[in-house]
């Protein structure tokens, strides 16, 4: 997307989170994911909860996720997350996050 950056953050080796932001919004992408494990799951858990407090102090309203439409895999994750559908986009589904499962 013109006009926002991109930060690469891998987790242990088990997955990446690539969160797309500016100042209008942040999204999350998950590039990879080694393994899912009831710790790994339980880690993004712990994770998405820490980074969605930084996001509100920072001034974010909401986390945005967006992923293939074929991917059921995926889609079933970040509802597990606690992630909402909210529209699709550029060929993606886009979920939305604020704070509550």
């Amino acid at each position: 997307m013109a006009g926002s950056k991109n930060l690469s953050l891998p987790i242990n080796g088990d997955y990446e989170v690539r969160i797309e932001y500016s100042e209008d919004f942040v999204i999350f992408h998950l590039p990879y994911i080694a393994k899912m494990t009831p710790g790994v799951y339980k880690d993004m858990v712990i994770r998405l909860e820490d980074f969605w407090e930084f996001a509100q102090t920072v001034g974010y309203k909401a986390i945005f996720g967006a992923l293939d439409p074929e991917n059921k895999k995926m889609e079933r994750l970040v509802e597990m997350l606690g992630f909402k559908f909210l529209n699709y986009g550029d060929g993606l589904k886009v979920f939305i996050y604020k704070g509550d499962k």
